[in-house]
């Protein structure tokens, strides 16, 4: 076995690092069994020994640059295997890891460099090549060899499993991201459980389909480096591939897949219109994320019909998911699929204005406590004390999630949709204040609105309303080009109107609901517009970053 990072043999490096990490059954996996297939790819596949071998050489590279726990280091990269080297070496280094998708607008990854004071990046050579770094960033990429530092006993600080493991940023109701901060414990929970409930194992193969910097990735990649199971990858692309991805994952397979329901939706449609090769093999559908249609399921179970199909949700700051719900007969009466249980060590509670436990049937608020509770937003306690807060009368550390539900008959929670200004599209969350403060930010606009327009959950699309500054004209199209030039594509606007006033209720607030009667009337579709951004697909998970 190769000299690892932890040690300076692989049964050394078992015996320092502690169980519960992240990372830790993985290096039990390469030890054990190192010619197991770990990631396979279009082009290759790696097994586990030449994953150890890659990652330990890289972890020695980042210790002796500095890293170590407290430490966060940014993975800048394109989908690949790469990702893969660069998350298990900074974690083996003790570090934490930030993904960035490349094709990010300069200004926001600049931003979370600089919010989480990154000093060290991970990236590809021809990601590299593209992108303006700061000055204080040393990088290094990954599909280049890597180095030995200068001083081989370069120092190891054993990371504890309570040391952050990962940072992954969403929209922020303030105008700004916010960094979720999430430990090896609470992560660990998650995937072992997972693991644990589906009998996850070595003969499993998960498609990995979600971007790096969607919390999904964590699943696709540590459940399947756990269980002793292969990450099957299919390669960056500009647009949705769904005939690649079935023909990959039918030369693979997979067995597995893990996605938000859009993207399976799409997948089948695709099957539905044009046919070809699909995985006889796939035994289990996890679906997150967002609102699954009521006929998604029967669509999945007349093309895989031994596929298990599971909803599953949470949130980012509850390390992936908290609650899953088995699909099976789709009830007549029901307006939507069952949020379902708790997940083992973990609580999900319906709690009213007083945090009181709700009523069957009676809406409240859900939060989330157990073993998979962040430590909270990185660099910011008043947003963490503002939505991580001990249980009043159990003391849990729960997490306030902004979502509604309520109790039903059967134990299973109902998902009744958001409280505050946040909606989900495609899996992603958008706080609709983020999309409005950088329209505001445009110097000719007085006013902007943001809303999630659509008859069905899984059928909204944003668009933005906004007037202008007295004396000041702009079009549509300069403000689709400012939102895109400063937000992630999934958070530009399918259409922008430019109105002469905003409509307003009796108590002079903007009326939002007014707002529906300007929706034939300026709009500027980005459909026709997107060629002229040149931006990646509108779904980043599939995009050059995911």
């Amino acid at each position: 076995m190769s000299t690892s990072a932890d040690g300076p043999q692989a049964g050394l490096a078992l015996e320092q690092t502690p169980p519960g990490l992240l990372h830790q059954p993985f290096l039990v996996r390469a030890a054990n069994e190192p010619s197991r297939p770990a990631v396979i790819t279009e082009r290759s596949v790696m097994t586990y020994g030449k994953l150890e071998t890659r990652s330990a050489a890289l972890a020695r590279w980042l210790r002796a640059q500095g890293a170590c726990p407290g430490v966060v280091v940014a993975v800048m990269m394109e989908k690949g295997w790469e990702q893969i080297v660069a998350v298990l070496a900074i974690l083996r280094s003790g570090a934490a890891y930030l993904p960035i998708d490349p094709t990010l607008p300069e200004q926001r990854w600049k931003y979370l460099i600089s919010q989480c004071r990154i000093r060290l990046a991970l990236t590809q050579s021809w990601v590299d090549r593209e992108l303006k770094w700061p000055i204080e960033v040393t990088r290094w990429c990954v599909d280049l060899p890597v180095p030995e530092p200068d001083d081989l006993q370069c120092a190891y600080v054993r990371p504890d499993r309570t040391d952050i493991a990962y940072v992954i940023y969403t929209s922020g109701s303030t105008g700004v991201p916010k960094g979720v901060a999430i430990d090896h414990r609470a992560a660990a929970a998650t995937v072992s459980e997972i693991n644990g409930r589906f009998s996850i194992a070595e003969t499993d193969r998960i498609l990995a389909l979600s971007s790096l910097s969607f919390d999904l990735s964590v699943y696709d990649i540590f459940g399947a480096l756990t269980a002793g199971a292969a990450i099957v990858m299919p390669p960056a692309t500009r647009v949705p591939e769904p005939q690649r991805w079935l023909t990959m994952a039918a030369e693979a397979g997979v067995t597995v897949w893990n996605s938000v329901p859009a993207l399976m939706d799409m997948t089948l449609t695709h099957l539905d219109h044009a046919g070809g090769r699909k995985p006889d093999t796939l035994r289990l559908a996890l679906l997150s994320g967002d609102w699954i249609p009521l006929s998604l399921p029967d669509r999945i179970k007349r093309r895989f019909p031994d596929a298990i199909v599971v909803s599953l949700g949470g949130a980012t700051e509850a390390s992936i998911w908290s609650i899953a719900y088995v699909v099976g007969r789709i009830d007549p009466e029901w307006i939507s699929i069952p949020y379902g249980k708790a997940l083992s060590n973990q609580t999900v509670h319906v709690l009213d204005a007083h945090m009181r436990p709700c009523s069957q049937g009676d809406r409240g608020e859900l939060y989330i406590g157990g073993s998979g509770v962040a430590i909270g937003y990185w660099s910011e306690p008043a947003r963490t004390a503002e939505r991580f807060a001990p249980h009043p009368r159990t003391g849990e550390r729960i997490y306030r999630t902004g979502d509604y539900g309520r109790l039903m008959a059967s134990g299973d929670i109902e998902l009744l949709g958001r409280c505050d200004n946040q909606v989900k599209l495609r899996g992603y969350r958008v706080e609709l204040g983020e999309v409005e403060a950088t329209l505001a930010a445009h110097p000719a606009v007085r006013h902007a609105v943001a809303v999630a327009a659509g008859d069905k959950p899984e059928n909204l699309r944003l668009v933005a309303y906004v007037d202008l500054v007295r004396g000041r004209e702009v079009g549509s199209e300069e403000l689709l080009r400012h939102v895109a030039r400063n937000l992630p594509s999934y958070m530009v606007p399918s259409a922008i109107h430019v109105l002469p006033a905003m409509p307003l209720t009796r108590n002079g607030k903007i009326d939002r609901s007014g707002l529906a009667m300007f929706e034939d009337t300026t709009a500027c579709e980005l459909e026709a517009f997107m060629d002229d951004l040149d931006r990646v697909c509108d779904d980043q998970r599939i995009g050059s970053g995911s």
